[in-house]
Parts: structure tokens; sequence; C-alpha cells
């Protein structure tokens, strides 16, 4: 369970510079794993009717483009177990282990865990242990 509220993370969020174009496109692929595998939906269209925007802009979204605060809150609202700093920055510490799982298989199929975070490292020059 989180510890902030949910205004309070957005606030925190909002507060935060755009991204790099790595950061957009990792965002983006959190985006899609959440409409495709958490939503079962697979056309942006229907995700994007459900929260209430525009087609085109959902589809900028999953695009790279930046998604504003209130629209993140959107997706939030309706995903039980989800979190801003979960869209943002892809952090699972907040996400139910079964959400964190969905999500998990769907960004990087075939890839574990640990593999995933020793690339990480790896890309970062972070020694082995």
């Amino acid at each position: 369970m989180n510890v902030f509220s949910i205004d309070h993370q957005m606030s925190v969020i909002y507060k935060l510079p755009m991204g790099t174009k790595e950061e957009n496109a990792q965002r983006s692929q959190r985006l899609r794993a959440i409409r495709e595998r958490v939503h079962n939906m697979r056309s942006q269209r229907e995700f994007a009717a459900v929260l209430d925007v525009p087609d085109t802009r959902y589809r900028n979204w999953e695009n790279g483009k930046p998604i504003p605060i209130g629209e993140a809150k959107k997706i939030i609202d309706i995903t039980p177990g989800l979190t801003g700093d979960y869209i943002f920055y892809g952090t699972e510490s907040g996400l139910t282990l079964e959400l964190a799982k969905q999500l998990r298989a769907s960004i990087n199929p075939g890839i574990s865990p640990e593999e995933r975070e020793a690339r990480k490292r790896a890309k970062l020059g972070v020694p082995k242990d």
C-alpha cells in the first residue's frame, strides 16, 4: 500500500521534467502494457473511450508524447493497484504482486527480472556483487 495519496504522488510528478526520448519510449511501452494486459483492450481507440479522451491524444501518449498528470490519474483510477510512479518511472514497488507480474511479462517477455536488473546495472556501469 502506498504511503502517499494519489494526489500527493501527482503533485510530485507534476514538478518533474518531461524525460528523455528513451524514458518516453519506456513510458509508452508501460501504457501499452496497461491497456493490453490489464484491461485486455487491443484497440487504442477503445481504451481512449474508457478514459474519455480523444483517441488521437491517447495514441500520442503511446507514441512517446508526454502524458498530462490528470490523464495519468484517470488511468490510475480505473486500474486497481497502479501507481503514478509506475506510469512515469516504471517503479514496481507500489504495485500489487499480481499487477506487477502481468505488466512485467508484457514489457520484456522472456527476460527475467534478475536479467533485466543485471542489464540495467551493466548499462549504468555498476560492478557485479
